[in-house]
């Protein structure tokens, strides 16, 4: 135990919250450690900005980044409002799948709770104490968020259903940055996992407290995430996901005790992993395909879960080819000068309107009806179709310093989307990142298209799954060029797909056979390195 003179006391306010932390702390993790939620979405990495605080010392004050800045006495420290993060707004909601229930466990006929047929032949079990239900937890382990939901085996009938951020973002917020850790920090990827298991744990026990059941309940899960997610929580080797050709430790299917994996359940309790197709398409592509049903689909469908790492999926003639693309966390807030998350004041619509004299502004509306204290992904994405509907943006990306929207800031061009409590703008720089996330998922999907020899215009369906294309705007998304050139009413939002399928797998084990089979027949194509990639990726910078 660390003594007084071996420690640093740390004052925030205006909390008046303290906390004492060994001398090269950095302020925040000290201010987490102080349950005060500070903003940033770098890892760390001190490039965007949001957890700037202001140092008090001898009555004078000086900015700094809470990340980058390690303390080697005491010290007071002034939170502004717009650094404290504000709680998310986590997707838990997927569109409908019909499924009969075909569990693994089930409660055998006559036992009056005591006996339990466990797996597809029925093998009788009898429990030391009797059981009045099964229940069973779908997990989607999203490099961004966590979402739990709680299911009855017998019915597949959704009991309760959490979520939370993932709180290996503290090192990273996208997959490069957690593999450098894990491969590079002593004990790098044990941390990882430690608090991976530790966060579902949570989960389990409030979904369990919502439903009031006993977590001895819990017989069986089904837990879902890109590669990287899927073997951290098995505690598979990473190293291979970091060099090329980047190929997973393990693809296939798993099925073990629900103990190894750490997780809090029933003794006899199991869990289940569909497989992953290669180092960067995961399992929750597969869950996602199975919830749009793309192994059944009539036409040409097209399935994007738009994200950090977005996954392309192209359903045609009994053939599924997949892709993934690296478009950067710039639609989570990051990279963007005012970015944020999806919480209460972020701006998550922008329309192009007209003032009383008949001048062209911008209309917004924020999360929570809340006064404006940034920009989420999808107010990004609706201001940039705007703008290019005002002739403020031109094609090539560049804001129009002669339009009245556009002003001169003192990092360069902008357009000011409010002013009040706090300043919130869109940049000449955020345009660019928005431009090199939306080139990398319309690149990928171009070339899956040309793969298959299918124009854009005979697609069938489009569809949009995860958080970010349930929120986003249709008409916006084809306006810059998200999305492939189709009529708006092609486009469909399906919400969390790959909770959705977690589930369905979940109650039917015949429903994990239709996963394991979506997972054979993909053909991934792999788009880092690729000469076609790359020129397609520039050949879509530009703007429609």
């Amino acid at each position: 135990m660390g003594s007084r003179s071996d420690t640093c006391t740390i004052v925030f306010r205006p909390s008046g919250r303290r906390v004492r932390v060994p001398p090269g702390t950095d302020l925040l993790s000290a201010a987490r450690l102080a349950g005060l939620n500070i903003g940033g979405v770098c890892g760390g990495a001190g490039n965007c900005g949001k957890c700037r605080v202001v140092l008090v010392t001898g009555g004078r004050r000086r900015e700094a980044l809470a990340c980058r800045t390690r303390v080697r006495r005491g010290v007071t420290v002034l939170i502004p409002p717009e650094t404290l993060s504000h709680s998310a707004r986590i997707l838990t909601e997927g569109v409908f799948v019909r499924v009969e229930p075909r569990p693994f466990f089930r409660l055998a006929s006559g036992g009056m709770g005591h006996l339990l047929a466990v797996g597809e032949g029925g093998e009788l079990h009898r429990l030391r104490r009797p059981l009045s239900r099964c229940l069973g937890v779908a997990l989607d382990l999203g490099t961004t968020t966590l979402v739990a939901s709680l299911h009855e085996l017998g019915t597949a009938r959704r009991v309760a259903v959490a979520a939370s951020l993932n709180p290996q973002s503290v090192v990273g917020e996208d997959i490069v940055s957690r593999l450098s850790f894990a491969l590079g920090a002593e004990d790098g990827a044990k941390r990882l996992r430690s608090l991976l298991v530790a966060e579902v744990n949570a989960l389990v026990a409030r979904i369990c407290e919502r439903a009031h059941a006993p977590a001895s309940e819990v017989l069986d899960f089904c837990a879902v995430g890109n590669t990287f997610m899927h073997h951290c929580f098995l505690g598979l080797p990473l190293g291979t996901l970091a060099e090329a050709p980047y190929a997973p430790a393990a693809r296939g299917p798993r099925e073990l005790r629900a103990s190894e994996l750490g997780l809090r359940s029933h003794r006899l309790a199991r869990a289940y992993l569909p497989p992953a197709v290669a180092g960067f398409l995961g399992s929750d592509a597969i869950a996602g395909a199975l919830a749009a049903g793309l192994d059944r689909a009539q036409g040409p469908t097209l399935y994007i879960d738009l994200g950090t790492n977005s996954e392309v999926l192209l359903a045609f003639n009994g053939a599924l080819l997949g892709a993934t693309a690296a478009a950067g966390p710039a639609f989570e807030g990051a990279q963007i000068e005012c970015g944020m998350r999806a919480a209460d004041g972020a701006v998550s619509s922008v329309r192009l309107a007209r003032g009383s004299r008949g001048e062209e502004l911008l209309a917004l509306e924020t999360i929570g009806r809340a006064p404006a204290r940034g920009i989420a992904g999808s107010g990004l994405v609706d201001a940039a179709a705007a703008l290019l509907d005002a002739g403020a943006l031109d094609r090539g990306g560049a804001l129009r310093s002669s339009h009245p929207l556009v002003e001169s800031g003192p990092r360069g061009r902008r357009v000011v989307l409010s002013r009040s409590p706090s300043i919130v703008y869109l940049s000449q720089a955020d345009i660019r990142s928005l431009q090199l996330a939306k080139a990398a998922i319309s690149a990928a999907a171009r070339i899956l298209l040309r793969r298959a020899g299918i124009p854009p215009s005979v697609l069938e369906r489009v569809l949009l799954a995860g958080a970010f294309g349930n929120y986003l705007d249709r008409r916006s998304a084809l306006r810059i060029g998200l999305l492939p050139a189709v009529e708006e009413e092609r486009v469909l939002s399906l919400g969390n797909a790959a909770s959705t399928g977690a589930g369905v797998m979940l109650v039917s084990t015949a429903e994990r056979r239709r996963a394991e089979a979506l997972a054979e027949r993909t053909q991934y194509v792999e788009m880092a390195g690729s000469p076609d990639f790359r020129d397609e990726f520039i050949a879509r910078l530009g703007f429609p």
